[in-house]
């Protein structure tokens, strides 16, 4: 079993701030973590993804550093607040299309 360094994006990138959404933030925020030894990064796929939009570009920041995405996804509460299956399977997809295609 090999264990991963993962550095959660809670409390780091805030996706209501503009310069949060900024790929060269990222790009700082990433080098950094790297020389700090994390291996993977966690963020919200859904309401509160700092990401939202930019799939591509966060999939090649993370090749650059050598990291890799843990991407949480939610389809209870919000964003939607249905008791259907049907509803959370849909939502879940949606939501797995914002995260970056994996290695």
């Amino acid at each position: 079993m090999e264990l991963k360094l993962t550095k959660t994006m809670w409390g780091i990138l805030d996706s209501s701030k503009e310069e949060d959404r900024l790929p060269s933030t990222w790009d700082r925020l990433f080098s950094q973590l790297r020389d700090e030894g994390y291996s993977a990064i966690e963020a919200c796929m859904g309401p509160f993804n700092p990401f939202a939009g930019q799939a591509n570009e966060l999939k090649a920041l993370l090749e650059r550093h050598g990291l890799v995405l843990v991407a949480q996804i939610h389809t209870c509460g919000y964003p939607i607040s249905s008791r259907a299956v049907d509803d959370h399977v849909r939502s879940f997809e949606e939501r797995l299309r914002e995260a970056p295609p994996h290695r």
